[in-house]
């Protein structure tokens, strides 16, 4: 069980939606699915060798309870930054999550 004391962030879980306009145009969408308390593990700024140059990327790990709707298909939005949620490790034995997202633009 994660302490309710270090779950001092509300983050917003999405999910990508996709519709079809009558023209036949594919418009993306994210909408919110849960907003949960999470415990912000580590926040470091990694810079990453990307085609000819170098890019700057955020990477976070958001500790959440325990739920079994998350996929890294989802994203994690949180003051104002959207996170791609790159991995899902499981804390304990069901007691939480750990979400590593990287902060896209």
């Amino acid at each position: 069980m994660i302490p309710a004391g270090k779950l001092n962030r509300s983050i917003t879980l999405e999910r990508e939606a996709k519709t079809v306009a009558p023209s036949g145009a594919v418009a993306s969408v994210w909408h919110p699915f849960a907003t949960v308390r999470a415990q912000v593990l580590t926040a470091t700024t990694e810079e990453l060798l990307h085609g000819f140059g170098a890019l700057d990327s955020s990477l976070t790990v958001f500790r959440v309870r325990w739920r079994d709707d998350v996929t890294t298909a989802d994203r994690i939005t949180v003051d104002g930054t959207s996170y791609e949620i790159d991995r899902i490790a499981e804390h304990g034995q069901r007691a939480g999550l750990d979400l590593h997202g990287k902060a896209v633009a």
